[in-house]
């Protein structure tokens, strides 16, 4: 495994109660642990949009019931505040 770097981010409520069931409900070991997964799945779905993939299917096993997302974008948007402006 790679040397670990100390990182600090800095969350709002609503945010840092995200990632809190996200650690749980994902059985996380950590918080760390749930940021380091989505970090990897997002820059996942970064490369596969990157080769013209727009949308993802799911079917759950237990009902066959299925599930479309389709995504335009997976790059950060000029609207979304920044950091400064969040303090």
């Amino acid at each position: 495994m790679a040397k670990a770097k100390r990182i600090i981010f800095s969350f709002d409520e609503p945010s840092e109660r995200q990632l809190v069931d996200l650690t749980s409900e994902g059985k996380f070991s950590s918080r760390a642990h749930a940021v380091r997964e989505a970090v990897a799945l997002f820059r996942l779905l970064q490369d596969y949009h990157k080769q013209g993939f727009t949308e993802l299917y799911a079917r759950n096993p237990n009902n066959n019931a299925e599930l479309r997302v389709k995504f335009t974008s997976l790059e950060l948007t000029s609207d979304l505040p920044s950091e400064d402006s969040r303090e």
